[in-house]
């Protein structure tokens, strides 16, 4: 079941009944919904465009003019469907306490790379993660390391040599420490897996309050029809329906800027401009998020 035919859905009971399980629900607590964007130099800033920057080579879903064909959104959601099935293991419940063993369970984070075939880690590099649990939650920090090197052993040994703050809820999430290790292989379709594998790649072992920020990739018209059908209530069904969630690749000489809608019950519906350079390695050069329809959730936990 993939994502754009009700898989979200079934991530969404998924971290709900994670979460009560461990902890049981909590009434009233407000949601934080995060709206702003790190602090970029100039240049950076000025390469966050909109939809499609002048003089570039714009690629929406169907058959934009600047590369044959457009966008394959069809194979972008079964990459989306199959990448989702690798993230469903379920958490060991050793990392939800706070002097817990480092147990990192079944998952991998190479075999969720492996989902996206426009994609490859740099030679003699391998995936790996360390978990970030704090008072009201948890998630997964995923890194890249020589395939050699021995794993960090908890997050204050990865912080050691990583000392950036990092949080799932803050624009941060769209510049990975791994992103210089994955390379596209040019196209538009390659960028815009580049741009769904740093949203998904850490929406793994989602631990209570975390899953407020988790964040579900709206590409298409069915996925857009499942969640107003399902989810949005019957006085914003109208606004949701008319919402226009294509996709774009913008590719100008240097950068590459991707924008796309995601979903998530605690904030709406927001697009997501997102911008790296062409030339591997793939550089991130700036991150604006657009809220295009307010929901919140009435599901408190």
């Amino acid at each position: 079941m993939g994502i754009g035919r009700g898989g979200w859905r079934w991530l969404l009971v998924l971290l709900v009944a994670q979460a009560w399980s461990f902890t049981g629900p909590i009434a009233g607590e407000p949601v934080a919904v995060v709206t702003t964007e790190p602090a970029l130099p100039a240049a950076a800033s000025a390469a966050v465009p909109g939809p499609a920057a002048a003089g570039d080579a714009a690629s929406p879903g169907t058959g934009a003019a600047g590369w044959p064909g457009g966008l394959d959104l069809a194979a972008m959601e079964k990459i989306l469907a199959a990448a989702e099935k690798v993230r469903q293991e379920k958490i060991p419940e050793a990392l939800t306490k706070k002097r817990g063993p480092f147990d990192k369970g079944n998952y991998d984070p190479n075999r969720h790379l492996a989902a996206f075939p426009a994609l490859r880690l740099e030679p003699g590099k391998t995936l790996d993660f360390v978990y970030d649990l704090q008072e009201l939650g948890g998630h997964p920090v995923v890194y890249a390391r020589p395939a050699t090197a021995t794993p960090f052993a908890s997050l204050a040994e990865f912080k050691k040599e990583n000392p950036r703050r990092y949080f799932l809820g803050d624009p941060v999430r769209f510049q990975p420490q791994y992103l210089p290790a994955i390379q596209a292989d040019g196209t538009p379709d390659g960028f815009l897996q580049l741009a769904m594998l740093v949203l998904t790649s850490e929406q793994f072992y989602i631990f209570w309050h975390a899953s407020y920020y988790v964040l579900w990739p709206v590409i298409d018209r069915p996925t857009l029809d499942d969640i107003v059908k399902t989810t949005i209530p019957p006085d914003l069904q109208a606004s949701a329906t008319a919402l226009d969630v294509t996709p774009h690749v913008a590719m100008a000489t240097d950068s590459v800027a991707v924008d796309y809608v995601v979903f998530t019950p605690w904030g709406g519906f927001k697009r997501i401009f997102w911008t790296v350079s062409r030339v591997f390695p793939h550089r991130f050069l700036g991150v604006r998020e657009e809220v295009i329809l307010k929901y919140e959730s009435r599901i408190r936990f």
